[in-house]
């Protein structure tokens, strides 16, 4: 049973791999894109990050 399990599995997983997840980096590049239009330094995203979360924070406060 879990001998088989792992077969079906090993055999599934390359394509779900292609598939799926050139969706997802499709999806995230377009994101990345969007970000670096918008923040082209990278310090400059990750303080725009912390602000997003403290406001969020503040906000459920």
């Amino acid at each position: 049973m879990g001998l088989k399990k792992k077969m079906f599995y090993r055999n599934c997983k390359p394509l779900a791999d292609t598939s799926f997840s050139k969706k997802l980096k499709k999806k995230f590049t377009s994101i990345r894109v969007k970000h670096q239009l918008v923040l082209p330094d990278a310090v400059n995203a990750k303080t725009f990050v912390m602000r997003h979360q403290t406001s969020r924070r503040l906000q459920q406060l």
